[in-house]
């Protein structure tokens, strides 16, 4: 009987570093940033997937002022969110030219362990044959991509219809490819979730 290589997808979280002493007094501890991760028979990390506030800008001095801009907007968005006028502030930036700053929710992909080693918390989403679960891998990019594609305006605070963060965007990607969304640990505050 051939040897069949057992592969499986694992859900991971990691504290989220930017803001974290305003969670800290909001929450008592930090927000949590949710990925994927493939692992092989061996254990090593496979490839990522996590969805964020990314840029995609390719000029460099650009890419540097509108990273800058999205830590402000992030920011902002932690501070405003919390009393509800965010989407005003969204609403007046979408008047100027600072609009294209706007953080948007981006997906990315690794080939390799880039945030595996942080994550805190860990479950097993699914295992199986290789083939298997890189075809369900595959899949998982493909939706992860066509979130990107939304240009989604990225919300610190996920919760609630209309709002959406790296919880709510990987929720999604998860539903549409036919995951269960296990709930995340409980060890961090994690606002957004689930997108009702």
């Amino acid at each position: 009987m051939a040897y069949t290589p057992i592969w499986h997808i694992e859900l991971c979280e990691r504290p989220v570093k930017l803001a974290r002493h305003l969670d800290y007094a909001l929450f008592k501890r930090p927000l949590s940033h949710p990925f994927l991760a493939l692992i092989d028979e061996d254990g090593n990390v496979a490839g990522e997937i996590h969805l964020g506030p990314y840029d995609r800008t390719r000029s460099t001095v650009e890419k540097k002022a509108r990273t800058r801009l999205n830590r402000l907007f992030e920011l902002s968005t932690a501070i405003t969110g919390l009393t509800g006028i965010d989407k005003l502030v969204r609403t007046c930036v979408q008047h100027t030219p600072l609009h294209r700053y706007y953080p948007t929710i981006h997906s990315t992909f690794h080939s390799c362990a880039t945030q595996y080693s942080r994550a805190t918390e860990r479950q097993v989403l699914i295992c199986g044959a290789q083939s298997q679960i890189n075809d369900l891998w595959t899949n998982l990019r493909a939706q992860a991509a066509e979130i990107d594609l939304q240009n989604l305006p990225y919300d610190r605070f996920g919760w609630g219809r209309g709002r959406h963060n790296c919880q709510t965007a990987l929720a999604q990607v998860m539903e549409n490819t036919g995951l269960n969304v296990l709930p995340l640990s409980g060890r961090y505050a994690a606002p957004g979730w689930h997108n009702t």
